[in-house]
């Protein structure tokens, strides 16, 4: 069954590699998974939370910072030591046949961490903030999604890495959310 699957991950990477890939949307796509690309959206997002919610801005803060303390700690130190999938990019067959837009780097691939980050923290602040977002909900998993896909396009993680990085943010954003929710409930909203 594990090798049924790691076939499937393969094909599929590799189908993305061929079918998708674009020399003109390689630098595009490698910039939507760089962190640095995404700090005007967080301070944007903050500030807005700071306005809105100025109250409990702290606790956000809070909660945003243990939200990616907890997923990145999770699958950059536990579970990718004890996968220790390599990455495609350094796979030689993906590494001779596919050029790829970005550096490789060193580490494990399986989960993908900028997938269970970006993802916990879209489901964090999606279920924080569903009242106030209501008609763009869908928008923080979106970018999620978008990161998690730039991933696997430029080379890095396979998809399968992305999905269970996907998973693993996805509880950990209703876990983080639901203990904020909790400890926070009687004494005060969260959206105050």
């Amino acid at each position: 069954m594990i090798q049924y699957l790691n076939y499937l991950d393969h094909s599929l990477f590799e189908w993305i590699q061929l079918n998708l890939r674009n020399e003109t949307l390689d630098p595009v796509i490698a910039v939507f998974r760089d962190k640095y690309f995404w700090f005007p959206l967080y301070i944007f997002f903050f500030t807005w939370i700071f306005f809105h919610y100025r109250a409990n801005f702290w606790y956000w803060i809070f909660a945003f910072v243990l939200t990616i303390v907890i997923s990145d700690q999770l699958c950059s130190t536990v579970l990718k030591k004890s996968f220790k999938r390599i990455r495609p990019c350094n796979e030689i067959y993906f590494k001779e046949h596919f050029n790829q837009p970005i550096g490789c780097g060193s580490g494990f691939s399986m989960p993908s961490s900028h997938a269970s980050n970006h993802m916990a923290i879209a489901i964090l602040f999606t279920l924080g903030f569903a009242d106030s977002m209501r008609r763009m909900r869908w928008v923080l998993p979106l970018w999620a999604l978008i990161i998690g896909f730039a991933q696997v396009y430029v080379g890095v993680h396979f998809p399968f890495d992305v999905m269970v990085g996907f998973t693993i943010g996805l509880v950990i954003g209703i876990m983080v959310y639901l203990l904020f929710k909790s400890k926070l409930g009687n004494e005060k909203s969260l959206l105050d």
